[in-house]
């Protein structure tokens, strides 16, 4: 049983894994990692030997390793490679075999912590919580890897036993991910069973490693798909890499595309002369239609020509991971040829669950994440009362049956009460069914299709629409759900960052931060058509009224009726932040969605002078 440690934790919380855990061995990159807690290692772990992976062990030098009530044994790599082949000449294979031989699948087989976001004073579990999982959870999760990929647009067989019509020795992985996250495990399996290669790269790395492994395989969380897209225009611009013939059409496609909204935006231009009006009409009609032409041509040369030269120019295989990614972005590299497949899956569901391919096609996808349950999983939903949900557009919790759910938490028997029962794991994720039970389905080869029905329920397809804590409650007890509000607002070019808040429970807010260098561009190109003029202090000026009118406009326009919003989920207040939020490095790695708490004191007084009083 072994036990991966998250990066950049605290001494603290290292101690209490390990002691929590029990762990005997501990396999560490460097000797320093441990020096200043080695006196705790001795009074609180169990752990009797340490492997150092870079170094051989000098801990006799070390002051901080003398006179303790016990010795921990320090080890160099090849040192304990030696013992291990010494182990096999006295012992043989049998021995391995035998010892093998003992494991069942429901044995433990690893233990994954993670933090806990709300710790009470009262709780003995710490900050971290360990997942528990057996090796009949692993092995079941692996196997649905080459389903997944058998059925998205990546392979041209449904045979999910051959791995290597998908991925083979040929292929090159970057996964931008924690190491103690159980997809890393999964997918770092998957990609070894193949032939594949694979590195574990950082933010400040990334963009260095695409230009040099060219990776054909990429796998991140949304946030970090998020980030690429929105910088992947500002590297095209500042590294002037537009000599590619490659990224010229990509470049002029994605800027096509963005005069969609300005279109939208000036449609709305009144004025008091007919014949100017009826000119301006006629103009932006001409404009929309060599946009739509410009655009297609554009799509099909990106396709049919070579992949992205900023991404190495040899990515193929894009997989979204522990979240969901936004349709803005999945639109974003759909233009790239590269189809994203999203796969949720946490800790205590073994890195797997329910997955999809998006679907490109639909205009007000930022509500329709139509996701499908692997094979051998039982999905339900429950409303508040805990009622079983089977109509289609009713939010509910979402609740999952199967070989890939966890065990236990370990050593939380009171923590695992809350989410696990009668082996019904509660994700408190919030979802709705989007299509209707079917009554049955039609067998694709039958020669007569229409006498080979079979009653077998069709997959229902679910769309995702917010975790539970995020969902704000307004003082009528209508629920609304932020996320398909933020995605639909992500679409403006013109919106860098957005949270949706409520101050006080009656009305929908927005806290944004905007796209300077596409305000802009607006401005300057438009200047004609707007009242606004243009500063070069962005906080000034995002302080005017004019600014402010602006973007309540865009708010109007995005959520509506017409976009499939209900009245109440309208965004009728606004805030313009003055400064960029600062995700970071470990929130890239580690979540989705920017906190709101942090922002909402920080700006708390602005903020309620700018939220109109109802």
């Amino acid at each position: 049983m072994n036990v991966p440690i998250p990066n950049d934790i605290s001494q603290e919380d290292f101690i209490y894994i390990l002691e929590h855990s029990q762990a005997e061995i501990l396999i560490i990159e460097k000797l320093s990692t441990i020096e200043r807690m080695y006196p705790l290692l001795v009074s609180k772990t169990k752990i009797k030997n340490v492997i150092l992976v870079t170094e051989s062990p000098s801990y006799k030098e070390t002051s901080a390793f003398e006179k303790h009530e016990r010795e921990i044994k320090i080890h160099s790599f090849l040192n304990t490679l030696t013992i291990g082949e010494e182990f096999l000449i006295q012992y043989k294979e049998d021995e391995i075999l035998k010892r093998a031989g003992k494991i069942s699948p429901d044995d433990l087989a690893t233990i994954l912590y993670s933090a806990v976001l709300e710790t009470k004073p009262q709780d003995k579990i710490g900050n971290y919580i360990g997942t528990s999982l057996t090796h009949r959870n692993l092995c079941w999760s692996l196997s649905k890897i080459p389903e997944i990929l058998s059925d998205s647009n990546y392979s041209t067989t449904s045979d999910t036993s051959v791995l290597c019509t998908i991925i083979d020795e040929n292929d090159r992985a970057i996964l931008v991910l924690p190491p103690s996250n159980i997809v890393v495990r999964l997918w770092g399996l998957t990609l070894f069973s193949a032939g594949a290669s694979m590195i574990s790269s950082r933010l400040e790395f990334l963009w260095d490693d695409f230009a040099a492994i060219k990776p054909t395989v990429f796998l991140a969380v949304p946030s970090l798909w998020s980030f690429l897209r929105k910088n992947i225009i500002s590297r095209i611009d500042a590294k002037n890499y537009l000599k590619d013939e490659k990224t010229k059409l990509f470049y002029f496609a994605s800027k096509i595309d963005g005069l969609h909204e300005d279109i939208r935006l000036l449609k709305n231009k009144k004025y008091k002369d007919n014949l100017k009006k009826n000119i301006h009409k006629i103009n932006l009609l001409f404009l929309r239609i060599f946009i739509r032409i410009s655009l297609f041509i554009a799509k099909k040369l990106v396709k049919n020509s070579t992949r992205l030269k900023l991404l190495g120019g040899k990515l193929r295989i894009g997989i979204s991971v522990d979240g969901f990614i936004s349709n803005q972005t999945a639109k974003f590299f759909h233009l790239l040829d590269l189809p994203v497949i999203n796969i949720h899956g946490t800790n205590e569901t073994s890195g797997i669950g329910i997955w999809s391919q998006l679907n490109y096609k639909d205009n007000n996808a930022s509500k329709e994440f139509e996701m499908l349950g692997c094979d051998g999983i039982e999905l339900k939903l429950k409303d508040d009362l805990g009622d079983i949900i089977s109509k289609p557009r009713k939010p509910g919790t979402l609740y999952q049956k199967g070989p890939h759910i966890m065990t236990a938490y370990y050593n939380a028997q009171a923590k695992t009460k809350k989410v696990l029962r009668d082996d019904w794991f509660c994700t408190n994720d919030i979802f709705e069914w989007s299509n209707d039970d079917a009554k049955g389905t039609v067998v694709k080869d039958s020669p007569d299709k229409e006498n080979h029905l079979k009653n077998l329920p069709v997959k229902k397809k679910l769309s995702f629409i917010a975790n539970a804590k995020d969902i704000i409650t307004l003082s009528n007890g209508q629920k609304v759900y932020p996320r398909p509000i933020e995605e639909k607002l992500l679409e403006s070019k013109y919106i860098e960052q957005v949270l949706i808040i409520s101050k006080n429970k009656n009305v929908i807010g927005a806290l944004l931060y905007p796209n300077q260098n596409n305000l802009k561009t607006y401005f300057k190109r438009y200047s004609k058509h707007t009242n606004l003029e243009f500063q070069n202090e962005f906080e000034e000026w995002s302080k005017s009224k004019n600014m402010n009118n602006f973007y309540l406009n865009i708010l109007k326009e995005k959520i509506s009726i017409a976009n499939g919003f209900k009245d109440f989920e309208k965004v009728t207040d606004l805030f313009i932040l003055p400064q960029k939020v600062n995700l970071g490095h470990e929130l890239l790695m580690l979540a989705s969605k920017i906190e709101t708490s942090d922002i909402i004191s920080r700006y708390e007084n602005e903020i309620i002078k700018a939220f109109k009083s109802k």
